[in-house]
């Protein structure tokens, strides 16, 4: 599936992507690079543990307070 980027930079997500990964308007998305590769993942709100603030986090990490969810025992 190839879209373009508009003059703003952005792209759309195709329906059929975001209903297969239940993203709706106002979601946040994380876009990262990884390998060469540009990475878009959907941020899960969650309540941290150590602050219990919600917080989005996709790799283990609060927004919030900075803990750090792969030291966890």
């Amino acid at each position: 599936m190839v879209r373009k980027l508009d003059e703003l930079g952005r792209i759309v997500i195709p329906a059929e992507i975001r209903k297969a990964y239940d993203i709706k308007e106002g979601d946040g998305l994380e876009i990262i690079e990884k390998d060469n590769e540009i990475v878009i993942k959907k941020c899960l709100d969650t309540y941290c543990p150590k602050c219990l603030k919600k917080c989005s986090h996709t790799d283990n990490y609060c927004s919030k307070c900075g803990l750090n969810f792969e030291n966890m025992e």
